[in-house]
């Protein structure tokens, strides 16, 4: 007799294989879903259920359960560098574009984000008095980039950018941009 496995329940997002006598059962997951399914699975043999007969094994039931993790922030530089004038002072320009949190489903929308600006040390001047911050829109997808320049000094000036959410890396998540 050959064996056949039948899956009931399960959520769209999975789809589902099985098959020989191994008990190995395979499916696949939509993007960023995360969850717990209950599935009920039976086998049925090509014996047939002749003379009272049962060809269907009793039911089995399971949960599948799909960790949530976190998805590192991105984010886009609206120019590769930033032009002032020496001894301008306060300067906030538009640094950040196209923020996203993580997931395109929204389901890391309510993290905080936090800009983090390190200088890079490369022997160019320190063109500025204090260390230049990046703040976040209030459309919640660009970013402000805001320092003084010191009066009397010129040249060029290097810093990394990254950024942060709050959603931490459990079951190996990112919590943070690579560094531009």
């Amino acid at each position: 007799d050959s064996l056949a496995p039948f899956v009931a329940g399960g959520f769209p997002s999975l789809g589902i294989s099985g098959g020989g006598s191994t008990g190995n059962l395979s499916f696949g997951l939509q993007p960023y879903w995360h969850g717990t399914e209950r599935f009920v699975v039976w086998l049925a043999d090509s014996g047939g259920t002749e003379r009272g007969g049962s060809n269907v094994s009793a039911p089995q039931e399971f949960n599948l359960t799909v960790l949530p993790v976190n998805n590192a922030p991105t984010f886009e530089l609206a120019a590769p560098s930033v032009p002032v004038l020496e001894g301008s002072g306060r300067t906030s320009v538009l640094l950040v574009v196209n923020i996203s949190r993580g997931s395109p489903t929204g389901n890391e929308d309510e993290q905080n984000l936090t800009f983090f600006v390190a200088r890079v040390a490369d022997g160019a001047a320190n063109l500025t008095g204090e260390l230049p911050s990046v703040v976040l829109n209030p459309d919640g997808k660009t970013a402000n980039l805001s320092f003084v320049a010191q009066p009397y000094w010129y040249g060029v000036d290097t810093w990394v950018l990254t950024l942060e959410d709050s959603g931490g890396v459990e079951s190996g998540g990112g919590d943070a941009s690579a560094a531009q």
